[in-house]
This record gives structure tokens, sequence and C-alpha cells, in this order.
């Protein structure tokens, strides 16, 4: 990719990927160690590469519109994300470890294959923004309803979308 090189050599700190057809994240993304946003919207990505996770400036990753299926544990690591959105793919699962990313105010789930968020998200204490709509959704971690700084989430109580509103989030 030639975008990629001279990201890596003047030390650019936006990237955006989008809209390229890409069907894999190009793994010399890695020589960009000074991203702090990196957009890769709108692609045909199936999977995103544990490389990334070392991305450790990173504050905002989208990797919406492509068709992957998993969340790599990794993305646990990325100490300095903001914003995470993985919108209109095919995703089934949310790893643990994004219970890690302690300053996470944005995450941007909608439109997946997600059934169940798990109680480790609950220490998201930065978390402002939760966006789960249009996931056939089972079970949603208490935990997630205690995050002091939610203000716009969108609740499935009793497996059922309910309409988006503004916090306090009350207890399903």
């Amino acid at each position: 990719m030639r975008r990629i090189e001279p990201a890596a050599e003047k030390k650019w700190t936006k990237l955006d990927l989008s809209y390229l057809e890409l069907e894999e994240v190009p793994p010399e993304i890695g020589k960009c160690t000074h991203l702090e946003w990196l957009k890769l919207n709108d692609n045909k990505i199936t999977s995103i590469p544990e490389h990334l996770g070392q991305l450790s400036n990173l504050k905002c990753l989208k990797l919406s519109k492509n068709q992957i299926t998993s969340i790599p544990e990794d993305l646990g690591n990325l100490s300095n994300l903001t914003e995470l959105w993985v919108r209109w793919n095919q995703i089934t699962s949310i790893p643990e470890d994004l219970g890690n990313l302690s300053n996470l105010k944005m995450f941007w789930l909608d439109n997946n294959q997600i059934t169940s968020i798990p109680e480790d998200l609950g220490n998201l204490s930065n978390l402002e923004w939760l966006v789960l709509r249009e996931n056939p959704i089972t079970h949603l971690a208490r935990a997630i309803w205690q995050l002091p700084k939610l203000i716009l989430c969108e609740p499935f109580c009793d497996h059922t979308p309910q309409e988006p509103f503004r916090g306090p989030c009350p207890s399903c």
C-alpha cells in the first residue's frame, strides 16, 4: 500500500484506508507506531490482525462495514483507545480482554451477530456510549448498568430492543 510507507516514515497520526476493497489489514500497518486514528471502513476485511494491538498510540479505530467475524484479545492492550467502531460486521462475541480498555468512551457494536456482552465490560469506567442495536443479544452483563459515565446506551431488556435513551441506565 502506497499510503502506509509515508505514514510510517513521516510519523502520521491519522490514516484512512477506507473504500479500498482490502481483504486484510496490511501487515505493514504495524510500522505506523505513531498512529492515533486509523480508519478501515467499507472494505472486505474478514479478520482483525493481532498486530493492531501493538499500535499503542491508537485513540480511534474504525473497522465498520467489513466482514469481520471476531475481535482479537490483543485489542485489549490498546490502553489509549477512546473509540472503537466495529459496526456492520459479522462479529459473534466480544473478548473479555476488551474490559481492559480503561480509556474507552465510545463502543459501536451495532449490526453484528453478538449474543452476549461479557461481565468484564463492566470495567470500562470511562465508557459513555455503548451501541448494541441489531444484535441477537440474549445476555447483557448487569455490570454494564453500573458504569458511572454511561450516558447513551441501547439496552436489550427481556431480549427486546428498546428505543435509545439518555442515561442513567436502568437495571433490567
